[in-house]
């Protein structure tokens, strides 16, 4: 059985981790992703919930943390395609400038 210490030391290892990571370059956890992220994420989160119901609800932290990494590999996706939107838009008004200024 685990006990508190162990826990409390697990948890505290976690929080390193991710106090220690650079905020600004998003961790990619490579070894759940399994299939594209768009057309598994409902599979994994009913996964997840079934899982739940069950009586040793053995899975059902891993299942969560597969689902959560495909939370945040569409949030990541979704800043890289607004960062690129956004790239396009400034190019574009800076060549206007550079027109209007000719």
């Amino acid at each position: 059985m685990i006990t508190l210490v162990q826990i409390q030391s697990l948890m505290r290892a976690v929080i390193n981790f991710y106090s220690f990571n650079n905020g600004n370059a998003p961790l990619v956890i490579t070894r759940v992703k399994e299939h594209n992220s768009e057309n598994m994420f409902m599979a994994r989160l009913e996964r997840a919930i079934f899982d739940s119901c069950e009586e040793d609800c053995k899975a059902t932290p891993s299942r969560y943390a597969i689902w959560g990494e495909d939370i945040r590999s569409l949030s990541i996706s979704a800043v890289e395609s607004i960062r690129a939107l956004l790239s396009g838009c400034l190019s574009a008004m800076i060549f206007g400038l550079r027109l209007h200024g000719a």
